[in-house]
């Protein structure tokens, strides 16, 4: 097992995370954050509850091609992203169910 060091800077919404690769940061609101790693992956993290947490690499986008004028086309979320969303509120409601049926 090797030497880990990190040191996280929090700027309200903002963390910003030293490491010994480089700097990455992350934002968001408490349980909900997107990111970028020191190594460039750009990621989402979502907690939920009883201390589990749902991790998502998320995938860079091919550049649009671009249209006659200079224009670029406008899609709009990737079937990844719709698909991830879902999965997540899925899971989130289950945790749910499950904890209001145990009163």
């Amino acid at each position: 097992m090797g030497l880990r060091f990190r040191k996280r800077i929090r700027l309200g919404p903002v963390n910003v995370n030293l490491s010994r690769s480089g700097v990455g940061y992350s934002v968001g609101a408490f349980g909900t954050r997107v990111g970028k790693s020191a190594t460039g992956r750009k990621y989402a993290t979502t907690d939920l509850p009883l201390g589990m947490r749902y991790d998502h690499e998320l995938k860079q986008d091919p550049k649009p091609a671009a249209l006659i004028g200079g224009q670029t086309e406008q899609n709009g979320p990737s079937p990844e992203a719709i698909q991830t969303t879902a999965t997540v509120l899925s899971v989130f409601a289950r945790v749910l169910g499950a904890l209001s049926g145990r009163r």
